[in-house]
């Protein structure tokens, strides 16, 4: 698990990356794991959100690998994108401040910034994002 995607479990969590990872599974609907050449790229899946069944909240962890494969990754993430779209017509999730990869593959995935907010457990800065089916 690359170093921003621990910060970012260990805040919004308050749990440790590993069992922050483990719970992400065991709420989600749908997970997926993409292994190439025996190494994890990266983690990702969609849960249902607890207020609205038309809101799913997609996650997704990467490994220090991930950039080696760049292209290859952005060439199919939209595609599990729409994927999460068919079963949840709404996409609802938030990002660390700092986390300026996950931001910036966001904003490239065509996601939708809202007003950064302060965690009241530890008044960590995340900023809220959302995706509607087009």
């Amino acid at each position: 698990m690359r170093e921003a995607d621990r910060v970012e479990a260990f805040l919004s969590t308050g749990l440790s990356p590993e069992v922050a990872l483990e719970e992400s599974f065991r709420v989600s609907d749908e997970t997926f794991a993409w292994v190439e050449g025996g190494v994890v790229m990266c983690v990702f899946g969609v849960g249902s959100h607890p207020d609205s069944p038309a809101w799913g909240i997609p996650w997704m962890i990467a490994s220090d690998d991930l950039p080696l494969k760049a292209r290859r990754f952005a060439r199919h993430c939209r595609e599990a994108i729409a994927l999460f779209h068919k079963r949840y017509p709404h996409l609802i999730n938030m990002v660390h401040q700092d986390h300026e990869k996950a931001i910036h593959w966001l904003r490239w995935c065509g996601f939708t910034f809202h007003a950064p907010i302060a965690l009241p457990s530890n008044g960590a800065v995340f900023i809220p994002f959302t995706k509607e089916i087009p």
